[in-house]
C-alpha cells in the first residue's frame, strides 16, 4: 500500500464539476490540500448553465436559489458575490390544476398555503380542500406517522386537494419527481420542522420563514447563475486547483489491487482510471460529486475489482439521455408585457389536458434585468419537459417540432395567442435529474467522500453547506497525518497553497527545498522561518500575492503565509474617485504592515499613492505583465464597432475620458466591483466594460477580452500591469528579506515604473486626474509617453520624450540589496525623465485640462 511521503501535501481528486464539486475543491484548497478536479463535460457547472440567445444572457439550468435562512447569501458574500444578488419581481406565480389557471397563494415549503382559508387558497383548493387543510394542526401526531413518502404524508395530513393541486405540480416542476416517489426525509428542513411542531402546515410556514408572494423566497445573480460557477472556478484556480474538463473517470481503485475494498486503510492511495484503463491521477482521497448511481459505479465493493470499462453500457444508459429537457423561447410579442401569469406557471398532471410541459417560467417577467436586456415587447419563456423515470415528450423530435410544441404549450399556459412567427430564437438543454432520495452515504472508506443533493438534500443551501462540511472534515483528517509543524496561533492546519501557480520571471532562482505557501485562517504571530504577506481577499489579489509568495518561498526556503486584510475600497460601493482614490485599497494593508501583523504587503502598483509612507518602502517591483487596457464587450465588439450609444462601464476617470475622446457617442457609466462582478454586467445592463488586461490574464479570464488597446494610442495608469512589494524600511537589512526582495525585483520594470510614477507625483495629480503614461526601454533609451485628458474627453495633451540608459549591462541574476550601481543609475534615469515630461506637460497647459494640484490624502 502506498503512503504519502513525509512532508508531502495530501492530494484529493474531486470527480464532478457542478456546484458541490467546485465548492468542495475550493474549500479543500483553502485548507492547503492539493486538488485535481475531473468532469466528463467540456464545461463546468453541472446543472448550472447559461447561454447567449438573441443577445440575452439566459440560464438553461438552475436559475435561482432559495433565500431562507440566508445560507446561500452568506456564502455568496464570502466569495465576493454578495453585491450581485438580485431578486425576482413580486408578482406571484400561477398553477394550472383541474383544468383552470389560478394564482398560487403565498405559501410555505412546496407551495403549501400559509393561510389555507385565504381567498387565493380557497380559489385553488376549493372550499372543502381549504377547510381540510386549515384543520391539519388539530390532527393528532399519529396521523401520518406511518407515511412512507412525502405524497402519503401530505395526503394524510393536508388532504388530496393540497397534494394534487399544489404539492404534485411543485415536486414535478421543480424536482421532476412525483411526491409518492419522494421520502419526506428528502426535504430535511421540512422533516425536522414537522418533527418539532407536529403540524405539517406549521412546519411549512416555519421553513419558508415569510409569507411573500409565491416565488418571492428565491433570488438569483446579476448576469445569471453561471456567475457563481465563474467565481468558484476563478477562486479555486487562484489557489492552485487543476481542472480537467472533457475527462471521464470510469473507476476509482485502491492503488494496491490486493487491498480489500471494504476494509481499505484510511491512508490508502487511490488511482482514477478511464474506460480504457489508463491512469488519470492518483490521490490520497477522492470526493465523488456525482449522482448516486454514478458514485456507486465509480466505487463499490462489487465493482472495485472489476476491469476498467466493464460498466460502459451502464454509464451510457445512465447519462446518455436526460430525464428533463428545458426549452427556451425568445419571442417578439408585446401582449406578454402584462405578464398574464406572473413569473410563471406550474402544471398539475391532467389526462385531459392538451398541455405537455410541466412548468413555464416567464423569464422577462420574473427577472427585471432580463426584461431590460431584452427590451420592450421582447420576451423569454422557459418550458420544462419530463420527469425522473419518464422520457420528455421532446425526445426524438427535431428542433422545428420542439419549437412548435413549446410555442403551443406556452400559448395554452399563458392564455395568450402566440403566432409561430413571433418566435425569433429557441434553445434546448437536456439534463439528467436524480430523484430526491433520503440523505444517504456510500459503503466506502472514509477517504471516499460522496457529496451532492442525494446526500445533502435538494437545493443550493443544502448542497453548499454539506460540500463545505465534508471538505473541511476530509482536510482535517488528511492533515492529522501531516508530519509538519504548524504555527501556535494556527492549530487547525494552515491552508497551504500549491506551487503550480503562474511562474515568476525566469530570473527567480530555483531551489531544491522551497518552503510552504499557505493561506492563514486568521492573524499569525511572527516567528523565525516564516514570512507573512498581507493581501486583499479578491481572486485577483490572491492570485497575484500567491505568485509572489511562491517566489519568496523558492528564494528563501521560508514558509510563507497569506494574511487576508479587508480594505475600505473592498466594502464601499461608492465611486472610486469619491472614496479618495486608489489609496483606499492600500491603507489597511500598510497599517497591517506597520503594526507588525504582516511582514510584506503586495499591491497592484497602479493602486499605490505616489507620496512616501514613513516606515515603509517599495522593496521590489517584479517583471511587468501586460500594461494595456482591455475592452470586454458583448458579441465580441471592438471599440470602433460598438454601436452608437453603447453602454460602457469603467470606474476610472482616465478610461472614461479616453473612451469619450475616441467615441463621444458612447454612454460611459461608473462601475465598481471585482473582475467577475464587472464582467457579469456585460450583456445585462452594459454592452462592454474596460479592465486591465494584466488582471484578466492573471485570473484566467483572457477569453473575455474582445480588444486590447495599443499603449501608444491609449496609455494606461502609471504602474499598470506591475506589482509593488512593500516592506518595513527596517526590514531591508534582514538577510532573509534581502534575499526575497532581490529575487523579485526587476530593474528595467522598476525604472519604467519610477518614470511613470515620478510623472504622476510631479504633476501632483490625484486619482481623479485623467492621466495616462507608458514607459519602455528600447534601442538603448528609456522612452516615456504621457497624456492628460479633459474629463469629458473633449481635449487632450500628449508628450513623448526619451533619455539614454547606462551602457553598462545590469548584473545578471537577482538584484542585490541595496541596488547595484547599474540599477541605481537606471532608476535615476527614470526619475529624471518622469520629472522632465511632467514639466513639459505643465508648460503646455496640462493644468487647464485636468484637476492637477496637491493630491488629497490617500489619493
Amino acid at each position: 500500500m502506498s503512503h504519502r511521503a513525509a512532508g508531502a501535501r495530501p492530494h484529493v481528486a474531486v470527480v464532478g464539476g457542478g456546484v458541490s464539486g467546485l465548492v468542495a475543491a475550493l474549500t479543500l484548497a483553502e485548507r492547503g490540500i492539493r486538488v485535481s478536479l475531473f468532469d466528463r463535460s467540456a464545461e463546468l457547472g453541472g446543472r448550472v448553465s447559461r447561454v447567449r440567445l438573441a443577445g440575452i444572457t439566459l440560464d438553461t439550468g438552475a436559475e435561482a436559489f432559495a433565500t431562507r435562512n440566508g445560507t446561500v447569501v452568506d456564502f455568496l458574500e464570502r466569495i465576493g458575490l454578495g453585491s450581485e444578488v438580485v431578486y425576482p419581481a413580486t408578482i406571484g406565480s400561477w398553477v394550472i390544476a383541474v383544468g383552470r389557471a389560478v394564482p398560487l397563494p403565498g405559501g410555505g415549503t412546496l407551495g403549501i398555503p400559509s393561510h389555507p382559508l385565504s381567498r387565493g387558497a380557497v380559489r385553488l383548493l376549493g372550499v372543502r380542500g381549504a377547510v381540510r387543510a386549515a384543520c391539519e394542526p388539530l390532527l393528532p401526531r399519529r396521523v401520518g406517522r406511518n407515511a412512507t413518502s412525502l405524497g402519503s404524508l401530505v395526503r394524510s395530513r393536508l388532504g388530496t386537494a393540497v397534494l394534487d393541486r399544489v404539492v404534485r405540480p411543485v415536486t414535478l416542476g421543480v424536482y421532476s419527481t412525483a411526491p409518492e416517489d419522494m421520502p419526506h426525509s428528502a426535504m430535511p428542513a421540512l422533516a425536522a420542522a414537522y418533527e418539532e411542531r407536529g403540524s405539517l402546515l406549521h412546519a411549512a410556514r416555519a421553513v419558508r420563514a415569510s409569507t411573500v408572494s409565491a416565488g418571492g423566497a428565491v433570488a438569483g445573480l446579476r448576469g445569471g447563475m453561471g456567475v457563481l460557477i465563474d467565481q468558484l472556478l476563478d477562486r479555486a484556480r487562484a489557489l492552485g486547483v487543476t481542472c480537467h474538463t472533457g475527462v471521464a473517470v470510469d473507476r476509482v481503485l485502491p492503488e494496491t489491487p490486493a487491498a480489500s475494498a471494504t476494509a481499505a486503510p484510511t491512508t490508502a492511495a487511490y488511482v482514477l482510471v478511464d474506460a480504457a484503463g489508463a491512469e488519470l491521477a492518483s490521490a490520497d482521497a477522492v470526493v465523488l460529486a456525482v449522482p448516486r448511481t454514478t458514485a456507486v459505479r465509480l466505487w463499490s465493493p462489487e465493482l472495485a475489482s472489476a476491469g476498467p470499462g466493464d460498466t460502459e453500457a451502464e454509464t451510457e444508459a445512465e447519462t446518455g439521455v436526460g430525464d428533463v429537457e428545458v426549452v427556451v423561447l425568445v419571442l417578439d410579442e408585446p401582449r406578454l408585457d402584462a405578464a398574464p401569469r406572473g413569473t410563471g406557471v406550474l402544471v398539475a398532471p391532467d389526462a385531459d389536458s392538451r398541455i405537455v410541459a410541466k412548468a413555464l417560467t416567464h423569464v422577462t417577467a420574473k427577472w427585471p434585468e432580463r426584461a431590460r436586456e431584452a427590451g420592450p415587447g421582447r420576451h423569454v419563456l422557459r418550458l420544462s419537459y419530463g420527469r425522473v423515470g419518464d422520457e420528455p415528450a421532446t425526445t426524438g423530435l427535431d428542433d422545428a417540432a420542439v419549437q412548435e410544441l413549446a410555442r403551443a404549450d406556452a400559448e395554452r399556459i399563458l392564455g395568450v395567442p402566440l403566432v409561430p412567427s413571433s418566435v425569433i430564437a429557441m434553445r434546448r438543454a437536456r439534463w439528467a435529474m436524480s430523484a430526491p432520495d433520503a440523505p444517504s452515504g456510500l459503503a466506502a472508506p472514509s477517504t471516499i467522500v460522496p457529496i451532492g443533493d442525494w446526500v445533502s438534500g435538494t437545493g443550493l443551501a443544502s448542497v453548499i453547506t454539506d460540500a463545505e462540511r465534508a471538505a473541511r472534515e476530509l482536510a482535517a483528517a488528511l492533515q492529522l497525518t501531516q508530519p509538519e509543524h504548524h504555527s501556535p496561533t494556527d492549530p487547525d492546519s494552515p491552508n497551504e497553497l500549491p506551487k503550480d501557480e503562474p511562474a515568476m520571471p525566469a530570473s527567480v532562482p530555483p531551489t531544491d527545498q522551497p518552503g510552504r505557501v499557505f493561506r492563514a485562517d486568521g492573524p499569525m504571530d511572527a516567528r523565525p522561518g516564516l514570512i507573512r504577506i498581507g493581501t486583499r481577499g479578491s481572486a485577483l489579489a490572491l492570485t497575484q500575492t500567491t505568485t509572489v509568495a511562491h517566489a519568496i518561498a523558492a528564494a528563501t526556503g521560508a514558509d510563507v503565509a497569506l494574511i487576508t486584510v479587508t480594505t475600505h475600497g473592498d466594502v464601499s460601493r461608492a465611486p472610486l474617485a469619491q472614496l479618495g482614490g486608489t489609496g483606499v485599497f492600500v491603507s489597511a494593508l500598510r497599517d497591517a504592515l506597520l503594526e507588525g501583523r504582516c511582514d510584506v504587503a503586495v499591491h497592484s502598483l497602479k493602486d499605490l499613492p505616489t507620496g512616501p509612507c514613513p516606515g515603509i518602502v517599495i522593496g521590489a517591483i517584479p517583471e511587468r505583465a501586460d500594461a494595456r487596457d482591455a475592452l470586454c464587450a458583448r458579441d465580441d465588439w471592438g471599440l470602433d464597432t460598438l454601436p452608437p450609444g453603447a453602454r460602457v462601464g469603467t470606474g476610472s476617470p482616465r478610461r472614461a475620458a479616453q473612451l469619450r475622446s475616441r467615441r463621444p457617442d458612447l454612454d460611459v457609466r461608473d462601475l465598481r466591483g471585482n473582475v467577475d462582478t464587472r464582467l457579469g454586467r456585460v450583456g445585462v445592463d452594459l454592452d462592454a466594460v474596460v479592465l486591465a488586461a494584466a488582471g484578466l490574464d492573471r485570473i484566467g479570464r483572457s477569453s473575455a477580452i474582445s480588444e486590447r488597446f495599443p499603449l501608444d494610442a491609449v496609455p494606461t495608469a502609471p504602474g499598470q500591469g506591475a506589482l509593488a512589494v512593500e516592506v518595513r524600511t527596517a526590514a531591508l537589512d534582514e538577510p532573509i528579506m534581502a534575499s526575497a526582495l532581490g529575487a523579485l525585483d526587476d530593474p528595467e520594470t522598476r525604472a519604467c515604473a519610477v518614470a511613470e510614477r515620478t510623472l504622476l507625483g510631479t504633476l501632483e495629480a490625484g486619482c481623479a486626474a485623467p492621466i495616462g503614461a507608458w514607459a519602455r526601454i528600447e534601442g538603448g533609451a528609456l522612452h516615456l509617453t504621457a497624456a492628460v485628458y479633459r474629463l469629458d474627453g473633449s481635449d487632450q495633451l500628449v508628450v513623448t520624450e526619451s533619455a539614454p540608459v547606462p551602457s553598462a549591462p545590469l548584473t545578471p541574476g537577482p538584484t542585490p540589496r541595496p541596488l547595484s550601481p547599474e540599477a541605481q543609475a537606471l532608476q535615476a534615469v527614470g526619475e529624471s525623465l518622469g520629472a522632465r515630461v511632467a514639466g513639459t506637460l505643465l508648460a503646455q497647459g496640462a493644468a487647464e485640462l485636468a484637476p492637477l494640484g496637491p493630491p488629497r490624502s490617500g489619493a
